[in-house]
């Protein structure tokens, strides 16, 4: 807000010496003070607004003048020195809301404070590619014993420019991970069942031999009191 002040201060003593007045330097200090004013009109959408902002007595003057302003004409539009594209989405500088330029970058700041854009920055010569840090490793492939897992970087820091050497090795890298559990399809089951050799002695219906163990039933038995001869059972 300085050279709103001093703009202030200079309509001012303009307005005691009007026969004296230089036009064209009337014309430069007034376009400048309205450069100065444009960015702060906003503050003057109440007038408590701009009375709590910069006080009673400057809030006369910015209101005044941004009422009597186009700042839309009147301020330059954001740009690059380079006439290159500004990065866009990104309002670095200074105050609320800012952001970083990224490496590749810098912030271009208007002198008033009117914008601030981020702008490429000049490339002397080949740039080598380089890696940027690993990533966190993914989550495991499987869900049961083993799987693999994988964490990536990207040729981004920087990225290679002006004919220089692309990054070497791998963007990606796997590891095999475990993962507590059988899967299910693999689990085995053990069924087991009892048989005792003096069933085949009870009387009908209730003799039973092992022969009438159902095959699909069982898939370890038992035997109770059973009598070999010869690995052949009796």
């Amino acid at each position: 807000m300085r050279p709103v002040v001093v703009a202030a201060v200079i309509l001012s003593a303009l307005s005691l010496c009007e026969a004296a007045i230089d036009r064209d330097l009337q014309t430069t200090v007034l376009t400048g003070f309205q450069r100065a004013a444009c960015p702060h009109c906003h503050l003057c959408v109440t007038r408590q607004t701009c009375r709590r902002a910069v006080g009673r007595a400057l809030c006369g003057v910015l209101c005044a003048v941004c009422r009597q302003t186009d700042c839309e004409d009147l301020m330059e539009a954001p740009h690059c020195p380079s006439q290159e594209p500004y990065l866009e989405g990104v309002i670095c500088g200074r105050g609320l809301n800012r952001e970083d330029c990224p490496s590749s970058h810098y912030c271009n700041v208007h002198p008033t404070d009117a914008w601030a854009v981020c702008c490429p920055k000049e490339v002397e010569g080949p740039v080598n590619g380089g890696w940027t840090p690993w990533g966190d490793w993914g989550s495991c492939s499987a869900t049961c014993e083993v799987g693999t897992q994988t964490r990536r970087r990207t040729c981004t820091a920087p990225a290679p420019a002006e004919d220089g050497a692309p990054c070497s090795g791998n963007g990606e890298e796997t590891r095999g991970c475990d993962v507590p559990g059988i899967c299910p399809e693999e689990r085995t089951y053990r069924r087991v069942c009892y048989h005792t050799n003096w069933s085949q002695y009870r009387a009908e219906p209730a003799t039973f031999l092992p022969e009438d163990i159902d095959s699909g039933l069982c898939t370890h038995v038992i035997y109770s009191v059973a009598v070999f001869e010869e690995n052949q059972l009796l």
